[in-house]
């Protein structure tokens, strides 16, 4: 009998080829659409959950209030790791990690000289907090001297050939300081969030950058494991308000209260965003968003489906008469329709798996991302099965139950009439799949304009025909040659040098700023780019003229003789013209100069 069914339902297809390949070719494709949504939503939920470790891991973030301006986040003292790993017995192990982002360093061993880019420091803990593979040395002693450096197998590759061999020698790194290579560890997955082919000992960052001492400057995450058995709200109890004796001294922490807190580290990238002092939201609702998007293409195409085999089943109501009229039972009738619309259904996963397979590496250039399907994975077939069971099963329920019930009498005499209510469902149906296209088109076209309006707003400086590029090793102690040649060069207008842009690259200052009737209090905060200042005998002037900033306060004309003793700060809108000329007073250059911004005719 089932034989039959299948037999009956194959050549029902086969007869109508172009309605079954509408039918399957619309439901395939809202189905693979939703596929690569779902695995790229997958992807996201499973990034850091890998990394060993990370289930008993927490970082530690600051709901920081200072001069009654509420702020928090994952920047931490540098200083914080070892003073709660000393004074909290139930931190087994803690870590700063810090990574400056962007910042391009140039490492030379004998004859290679080769530029990476993530440049990290962690503490001597790190490799016990976070478990990575080591190839070569122990967690113990991977980062315990103030010049060991951690290298990846890559870069051990790279530089030596194999991890063993790399494992002692000595690596340059920017043609300033030499280090030890005192472990080897295994390349970091794709779905780690912190990426990094190198670490630093955190001893050489305190010694090189000075602020990382004082308690009241903020900068590297913390990392900690608990002990065994540990509970973490009682321990998140402990640590609440570890800060308020360091920031008790009026000299390190006036205008400042901090209280801290742990969250698990594997939720650290989905959860980020702070509100009221809490981690309440950040990329899952991304994540949330686009399964939204996904259940809706998909619902889009199963109504599309159902509306199809409704209106091609009504066609066989004849059939269902005659079958009704030698005693075939409702429930066969039911069985044989749904199973029909199982059938089409697994035709249209077949394709639309292959659809995905085909779309997969446009996709993941897309999303920047290494997706795979997991077609060795059980949970991906059973999901994929009951998927289709359950799509068929809906699709095929509404036909099978309207044609089961008709009266075989009405049927053979041609005098059937369908009800309202029946032509008011598929009617229902096809309004509701209309409406959410138009949602999802509008809304297309809404993300549109958003992007158009980011790309055409004006920034408030030139960004036409400016190259900006890193720099690093010996270039970055010594650029006025470089500049020169550069400015020499047919079509160069001009060419500036900072240690930061306007988008977003640049680093926060407040001490040494000082202005006539300033708060004692105060403990201002500025977002700083340093250019050049008479450093390397190129006046800043060159880069606003360069790049055209518009000055919301003060002078925008800066000349030669004004910023060739002094630094001047580019203030917002929100800062006083009276702290704008205070800063070009007692603000001096630092010789740090890594970007070279050009502008080209």
């Amino acid at each position: 009998m089932f034989k039959n069914y299948f037999k009956t339902a194959w050549r029902a297809l086969l007869g109508s080829k172009t309605f079954s390949f509408i039918n399957i070719s619309g439901l395939a494709l809202g189905m693979a659409c939703s596929l690569l949504i779902f695995l790229w939503v997958e992807d996201e939920r499973q990034v850091d959950r890998s990394v060993p470790g990370s289930a008993e891991t927490y970082v530690v973030y600051e709901d920081l209030v200072s001069d009654g301006v509420p702020d928090a986040g994952y920047w931490t003292p540098g200083l914080l790791a070892g003073e709660i790993r000393r004074n909290i017995p139930e931190i087994k192990y803690a870590s700063g990690f810090w990574d400056r982002d962007g910042e391009r360093s140039v490492f030379e061993a004998g004859e290679k000289i080769i530029p990476f880019e993530y440049t990290c420091y962690a503490d001597s803990d790190y490799f016990k907090v976070f478990n990575y593979p080591l190839l070569e040395g122990t967690a113990a002693t991977a980062l315990a001297g103030a010049d060991d450096m951690a290298i990846s197998r890559d870069m051990a590759e790279k530089f030596f050939g194999s991890p063993r061999a790399a494992f002692g020698k000595t690596i340059r790194y920017n043609n300033s300081r030499d280090f030890r290579v005192s472990a080897v560890f295994e390349n970091l997955p794709a779905n780690v969030s912190h990426q990094f082919e190198y670490l630093f000992n955190w001893t050489s960052l305190t010694d090189s950058v000075r602020w990382m001492l004082n308690w009241i400057y903020r900068g590297p995450n913390t990392f900690i494991r608990l002990q065994p058995h540990a509970d973490a709200a009682k321990v998140e109890a402990k640590i609440k308000d570890f800060l308020t004796s360091y920031l008790a001294d009026p000299k390190v922490g006036q205008g400042h209260r901090a209280t801290l807190g742990l969250q698990p580290f594997d939720e650290m990238y989905l959860h980020s965003v702070f509100r009221n002092g809490k981690p309440a939201g950040g990329k899952i609702e991304y994540l949330q968003l686009f399964s939204v998007v996904a259940l809706f293409v998909l619902l889009i195409a199963c109504i599309n489906f159902m509306n199809l085999a409704t209106a091609r089943s009504v066609k066989r109501a004849k059939e269902v008469g005659i079958r009704k009229t030698i005693g075939a039972l409702r429930i066969w009738l039911i069985l044989q329709f749904v199973g029909e619309a199982v059938l089409l259904t697994a035709l249209a996963v077949i394709l639309a798996v292959i659809m995905a397979v085909f779309l997969l590496p446009w996709f993941n250039q897309l999303t920047n991302k290494q997706i795979i399907i997991p077609f060795s994975s059980f949970s991906f077939w059973s999901g994929i099965s009951g998927f289709m069971l359950l799509t068929g099963f809906i699709a095929g329920s509404y036909p099978a139950l309207f044609l089961s019930s008709l009266n075989p009498v009405k049927v053979l005499k041609g005098s059937l009439r369908f009800s309202p209510g029946s032509l008011m469902f598929r009617k229902g149906l096809v309004v509701f799949q209309f409406a959410i296209s138009v949602i999802l088109i509008v809304s297309v076209l809404v993300v549109y304009q958003q992007m158009k309006l980011i790309q055409t707003t004006n920034l408030g400086y030139n960004k036409d025909n400016i190259i900006r590029f890193t720099t690093s090793g010996k270039l970055s102690g010594n650029l006025s040659p470089l500049l020169s040649e550069i400015k020499n060069i047919h079509g160069v207008v001009n060419v500036s040098d900072a240690d930061g842009d306007f988008l977003g690259n640049y680093g926060h200052s407040g001490g040494g700023i000082d202005w006539e009737g300033k708060d004692p209090n105060l403990d201002a905060d500025f977002a700083t780019i340093w250019a050049s200042g008479g450093h390397h005998g190129h006046p800043t002037a060159l880069y606003f003229d360069l790049t055209k900033a518009v000055a919301a306060l003060g002078r925008g004309d800066y000349s030669v003789s004004l910023v060739s003793e002094a630094l001047p700060l580019v203030a917002n809108a929100r800062e006083t013209e009276a702290a704008l000329t205070a800063a070009e007073r007692t603000l001096k250059a630092r010789p740090l100069w890594n970007s070279l911004t050009i502008e080209v005719r």
